[in-house]
């Protein structure tokens, strides 16, 4: 299973030279090889960032990554898991939400080079 970051989404839907990368981890996910998900805290972030270039982007985004097959998991279901993990390595909230999902599906998080999941004990990261 693969939990996904916002910055692995929007390297992907920005056209970074991380986006193939991204694409076969998505074709993955839609072709049934890997199941796929992201919390709802960080599509949210996703969403934010391409709503201020064009909400119709921004849509589509989120049409996108349902039609590839990505679970969008509830941030209700780990709000405690991730603010035990800001407060204990005061990481941003939206990586929090990201690392505390991974962890409670037991998943693999796909995140940026230069992410800080590293201080996390226990998350299994594949680093875009």
């Amino acid at each position: 299973m693969l939990v996904f970051d916002a910055e692995p989404l929007l390297a992907f839907f920005t056209g970074e030279a991380e986006a193939p990368a991204v694409r076969r981890l998505l074709d993955r996910v839609h072709q049934g090889k890997e199941e796929g998900g992201v919390c709802t805290v960080n599509l949210a972030e996703a969403f934010y960032f391409l709503h201020r270039r064009s909400e119709q982007d921004a849509e589509s985004a989120v049409t996108a990554l349902g039609e590839w097959g990505l679970v969008f998991h509830p941030a209700d279901a780990v709000w405690k898991e991730a603010a035990k993990l800001k407060a204990d390595h005061a990481i941003p909230l939206g990586d929090a939400y990201a690392a505390a999902t991974a962890l409670s599906l037991k998943a693999e998080l796909v995140c940026g080079a230069d992410s800080p999941f590293d201080k996390i004990a226990g998350v299994r990261l594949r680093r875009i």
